[in-house]
């Protein structure tokens, strides 16, 4: 299955580029050209774990293949109440050790909200997600805490996420753009699939601000299910009509992060429906450049109908 390691550094490299100008100038692109050399320099272990991926097929140890039983494998294996409080006991050494700045929305949120913030079952999903590396566990926390920070503003990043709470300012807005859906039916791998209609985004009254609230409430859902931790998750995003008047390059970088950087569920594949020619120039290729090797074997991009190019991969029933 994909793996953090390389989607983290380029995460750094781009968050660094996504400073407060307004425009950070020419995004690097993943090209035609280094998509080519690319799967040239793939191992066959590379191309079937992305297969079994996309299909959601568990892989075989024994034959390293595909099998047609069961699910996606989801995060490491059971661990003993002993071996996990020592992993907890290491996480927190290494949230200590982060750099102050670093860390420093993840102190707020322990004096804000202990209970979230020291929660156990979180820092267990954070370690399993990391396959119980400490390290990069303690810096996929404070980044989560940083970025609720800069999407929600100090007065409303600590409170509880839900509609009462952090999102109180938003319903009217969630209930009227409907942009994310959690759905209600898993494929069938029993996977999370998360729905964006980016045509909402431009055809309703939304500010990206908002727009960036309620893709964190969305994730946050989907971090809440089962199956999201144990099987993984899905996204699909339909943009036959999207524009970039609203969603630039920058901003869909910054949406990915949230996706595929901060929280403890992993994306098993992502699915860009019927994309229109603006997206498939200017924000996909960006976004390749970004998510690293790969994630982008588990990239899909769909054309035909839009039944057809929205269920092709899913494997639902």
């Amino acid at each position: 299955p994909a793996t953090s390691v390389e989607t983290q550094q380029a995460a750094a490299e781009f968050m660094a580029m996504l400073v407060d100008d307004d425009e950070p100038g020419p995004l690097p692109i993943f090209t035609k050209a280094d998509e080519k050399r690319e799967k040239a320099d793939l191992t066959p272990s590379e191309l079937i774990d992305a297969e079994c991926d996309l299909r959601g097929l568990p892989v075989d140890n024994d034959t390293n293949d595909c099998s047609g039983n069961g699910h996606s494998e989801g995060g490491s294996s059971t661990t003993s109440k002993a071996s996990m409080d020592q992993q907890l006991s290491l996480l927190l050494h290494e949230l200590v050790a982060l750099p102050g700045k670093e860390k420093a929305a993840y102190l707020r949120a322990v004096i804000r909200c202990p209970d979230h913030a020291n929660s156990r079952s979180h820092q267990i999903k954070m370690l399993q997600r990391e396959r119980n590396d400490a390290k990069r566990a303690a810096k996929r926390i404070a980044r989560y805490w940083e970025e609720r920070k800069l999407a929600f503003g100090e007065a409303r990043a600590f409170l509880p996420m839900t509609l009462h709470g952090a999102l109180g300012d938003d319903v009217a807005s969630m209930l009227e753009c409907r942009i994310y859906h959690v759905l209600a039916d898993r494929d069938g791998a029993g996977r999370t699939i998360l729905s964006c209609d980016m045509t909402r985004v431009d055809s309703t009254p939304i500010e990206i601000d908002e727009e960036a609230r309620h893709l964190w409430y969305a994730l946050e859902c989907v971090s809440q299910q089962t199956s999201s931790n144990t099987n993984g998750v899905v996204v699909v995003v339909n943009c036959p009509d999207a524009l970039v008047s609203k969603i630039s390059p920058s901003v869909a970088l910054q949406r990915m992060m949230y996706v595929l950087d901060l929280f403890p569920f992993q994306v098993r594949s992502l699915h860009f429906a019927r994309p229109n020619q603006c997206v498939l120039l200017k924000i996909i290729p960006a976004m390749k450049h970004a998510m690293g090797r790969e994630m982008r074997q588990r990239l899909v991009i769909h054309q035909g109908t839009e039944r057809k190019s929205k269920h092709r991969w899913l494997n639902m029933d």
